[in-house]
C-alpha cells in the first residue's frame, strides 16, 4: 500500500498537506480565532470528487501527534470508499486546471495548442 506523505503547504507554512501518492487527500493546521482553552488544530481527510458524495471526515485535535492519529484512523476507514476512478478524476481535474491557468497566461499559445490537438485527434 502507498504510504501517506506529509508536506508543508507552500502557501501557508503553518499547515501540512497530506498526500497519497500524487493526490492531496487532506490537511492538518491551526484553527483560526479559537480560544486557547480548546483544541488548537484541525484536520480534514478527503478530496474531490468523493467529498461531493459526502465521503470525507474532519475534526479537531490537541496537538500534531493527536491530529495525525485521528487523520490516519479516518483515512483507513475512508480509503475503501475511494475508487480508482475517483483518483483518475482528481488527476484529470488537476491537469485541466493547470492547462487552463497556462492558457490564461498565454492565450494565443493555447489557441494554437487547441488547433493542434483537434488536428491530431481527427488524424487518429
Amino acid at each position: 500500500m502507498i504510504e501517506l506523505i506529509r508536506r508543508r503547504d507552500p502557501h501557508r507554512p503553518d499547515r501540512w498537506k497530506i498526500y497519497f501518492g500524487d493526490v492531496c487527500i487532506g490537511d492538518i493546521g491551526p484553527r483560526a480565532g479559537v480560544p486557547t482553552t480548546v483544541d488548537q488544530l484541525e484536520w480534514y481527510c478527503g478530496f474531490v470528487p468523493p467529498a461531493h458524495r459526502g465521503v470525507d471526515a474532519g475534526g479537531t485535535a490537541i496537538d500534531l501527534h493527536d491530529a495525525r492519529q485521528k487523520f490516519e484512523v479516518a483515512w483507513r476507514k475512508l480509503r475503501t470508499a475511494f475508487t480508482d476512478d475517483d483518483f483518475a478524476a482528481y488527476r484529470y481535474a488537476r491537469a485541466w486546471t493547470a492547462w487552463n491557468r497556462e492558457c490564461g497566461r498565454t492565450a494565443a499559445s493555447c489557441r494554437h495548442k487547441r488547433r493542434m490537438a483537434a488536428r491530431d485527434a481527427s488524424a487518429a
